[in-house]
């Protein structure tokens, strides 16, 4: 195709797409099934796992992910697989308001609530697709500046185009006579249920419950991960590599949640993107309005890189000081806190104690700090938590990120990314609203506070999560018991004073695991609080 570079743009184009499309059907009149799905539905995944099926049942070696015909030359007794996203094959046979080169094949489609494509379809854009098939497919041009929601609401690439695709798949799913739908949502709610599935539409035979169990588990979101940064699937080229290790955006397998596109949009945009999608989008599918249950997610996210920022030191209610005082009207400006800020506050410029009527958050034990301890982060996967909040003696938003950046021990110029803030209104000048957590549920339930408290802004830590070994992301609660049962002498007090001294009120799922496993039981409400009987105890 590369001998096409001397036509002009459009044409070179129309070719190219007609080229892949009589290739893609080539392939189609070839294959046993076909296994299809709009970009970014999870094709990936799905592969994974009936790649891992087959390696398990017929001794395939591990690097080899499933083509078209490898396995089946490997072992005839499995079927050719055609994995396409059924973009070019009408470009070669016409039939852009039909399905009839399915008509006679067996086939899986692949839906996905066309919501969270568009969004995972922004980032690949911006981060892996490369210019030539951005060009290809009609995207924004290569190193444009659109914006999330104007490329979501884009007629091309955007939930236009996307809706079109599932819309005539519907309509066509009569004529496809023998068509498996399955969801990516119904995969992340139960994997071996609809894997089981798939495999006994695709080899007509009982499924092997071992086989499931096990793709299953070799295909979960943090093990990908780990295969995609060791490209262990080197058969599959830059496909299964991450564009920029470290950067979770830049992965193929980006953060496998359900319902996350309302992270990255206002309410206003939201609701139009909901009503846009509730109008257009056949409902056949299930998706009918917003989603609700929005919890159904692994428990790893999309990872964060940090600077480690915590030590040891004496807070200076525990040495005897008094908190300084607020300066008569000055805005008020507050800090909210979980973990270790609550008895260990250091010199965060404090004008009160801390409270323990903060804003809900959703926090969890997900980040393994540089000296052992097991920390708590805001985790979007976890459930609200009751957080406490104290007033600061800081007269602007600046003064107050610097306070708590320096008791964090964040360098300065890292301060607008790990740093949070918001204001309720444009009383405060200063900053923009930036860095540290953004998720849209978090902020707006952050302001809902700030008003009921009738304060003017609140500054919070944003430190993301990282795992055992040193990398930045989500870690699993089995690596986390697995790397404090690994800790001694005070490497495992730290972190067992830690777990102990973390407020009652954050009752999370890992938190009952560790007590479980541990017998690290609450041992005493943390100093520094304004709640009535709480024992001050002097940790060095």
């Amino acid at each position: 195709m590369a001998l096409l570079f001397w036509l002009p743009d459009a044409r070179r184009v129309r070719v190219e797409r007609w080229l892949r499309g009589r290739e893609e059907a080539r392939r189609l009149s070839r294959a046993d099934v076909a296994v299809v799905s709009f970009g970014k539905s999870g094709r990936t995944w799905l592969r994974v796992m009936i790649s891992r099926y087959y390696q398990l049942m017929y001794s395939i070696p591990e690097g080899v992910l499933l083509g078209f015909e490898n396995y089946h030359r490997r072992n005839p007794e499995i079927p050719k697989i055609f994995f396409t996203h059924d973009n070019y094959i009408k470009d070669y046979t016409d039939e852009f308001d039909s399905k009839a080169s399915f008509y006679g094949k067996k086939v899986v489609l692949l839906v996905r609530n066309p919501k969270d494509i568009a969004v995972s379809q922004y980032f690949q854009w911006q981060h892996r697709m490369r210019p030539a098939k951005k060009k290809l497919n009609n995207y924004p041009p290569h190193g444009a500046d659109v914006p999330a929601y104007d490329f979501v609401m884009d007629e091309n690439v955007g939930l236009p185009g996307i809706i079109d695709y599932l819309n005539l798949w519907d309509r066509e799913s009569e004529r496809v006579q023998n068509l498996l739908i399955i969801r990516y949502e119904d995969m992340r709610k139960d994997p071996g249920a609809v894997l089981t599935q798939v495999m006994e539409f695709i080899n007509d035979t009982p499924a092997k419950g071992e086989a499931v169990a096990g793709a299953v588990e070799y295909s979960s979101v943090e093990n990908m991960r780990k295969l995609e940064e060791k490209s262990v699937f080197w058969l599959a080229g830059n496909r299964m590599k991450p564009g920029k290790k470290g950067d979770p955006n830049t992965y193929k397998v980006r953060r496998a949640k359900v319902g996350g596109y309302k992270d990255y949009f206002d309410e206003k945009e939201t609701a139009q993107i909901d009503e846009y999608v509730a109008k257009e989008l056949s409902a056949a599918f299930g998706y009918d309005g917003p989603r609700r249950d929005r919890r159904v997610t692994v428990s790893e996210g999309e990872s964060r890189a940090i600077s480690d920022g915590e030590f040891q030191a004496t807070s200076s209610e525990a040495s005897g000081e008094t908190p300084l005082q607020r300066p008569a009207n000055a805005p008020r400006i507050a800090c909210i806190g979980w973990g270790s800020l609550l008895w260990d506050p250091r010199s965060l410029p404090m004008a009160a104690p801390f409270r323990d009527d903060g804003p809900m958050l959703p926090i969890e034990f997900s980040r393994v700090a540089k000296d052992g301890r097991v920390t708590l982060v805001i985790d979007p996967e976890a459930a609200p938590m009751q957080t406490y909040w104290c007033e600061l003696t800081s007269k602007t938003i600046d003064e107050a990120v610097s306070g708590l950046g320096q008791r964090e021990r964040i360098a300065p110029a890292r301060w607008s990314e790990w740093v949070a803030f918001a204001r309720r209104s444009l009383f405060l000048q200063g900053k923009t609203e930036s860095g540290g957590f953004a998720v849209p549920e978090t902020r707006r339930e952050i302001q809902r506070w700030l008003e009921e408290q009738s304060i003017d802004a609140v500054v919070w830590t944003a430190l993301p999560a990282r795992r055992p070994n040193g990398d930045f992301g989500w870690p699993t609660t089995e690596e986390l018991v697995e790397h404090l049962k690994g800790l001694t002498g005070e490497a495992r007090l730290r972190a067992e004073e830690y777990i102990r001294r973390t407020p009652e009120t954050i009752r999370s799922v890992r938190r009952a695991c560790f007590e479980k496993s541990f017998g690290w039981m609450q041992s005493a409400l943390p100093p520094n609080t304004s709640t009535p009987g709480v024992e001050e105890v002097r940790y060095e």
